[in-house]
């Protein structure tokens, strides 16, 4: 899609750190921090659900070999998000790999003034576990 800026990256390839068969890793543009890369689908895809099966599975080993890579590279494990479709800056789905000396529950503590560590009330386990267990079934 030639409006697309991450399809406009891979083609360039300036920031394109690898290219596999269906996906490539690239240096966010906007890196949030040194070491800030991105995992995408080559073909312009904007969920991961219709993402074809190679393209998922190689989608998945590459973040995992690359938060591996991160990780050797800066010291700290990468926070590995995916961002909502109505919440990216492009839509052409990709995982942002950040390093990070912290948690997620630390990062959405701070983010969205959530508690640290406090356990959840067993209601609202419960209503969790039921509402999706119907959509695991059906």
């Amino acid at each position: 899609m030639s409006y697309c800026a991450l399809c406009k990256e891979l083609a360039s390839g300036e920031n394109v750190v690898y290219t596999g068969k269906y996906t490539f890793v690239l240096v966010n543009l906007r890196a949030v921090k040194k070491g800030h890369i991105m995992v995408l689908p080559k073909r312009h895809v904007e969920r991961y659900d219709k993402m074809c099966h190679k393209e998922a599975k190689e989608f998945f080993d590459n973040i995992e070999k690359a938060a591996k890579y991160v990780q050797e590279e800066y010291g700290d494990y990468p926070l590995i998000v995916i961002n909502p479709v109505d919440r990216r800056s492009e839509p052409h789905i990709h995982a942002h790999l950040i390093p990070s000396s912290r948690g997620a529950r630390e990062f959405f503590s701070a983010v969205e003034n959530l508690p640290l560590n406090e356990v959840a009330p067993k209601v609202e386990r419960e209503d969790v576990k039921n509402a999706l267990s119907k959509r695991f079934r059906s």
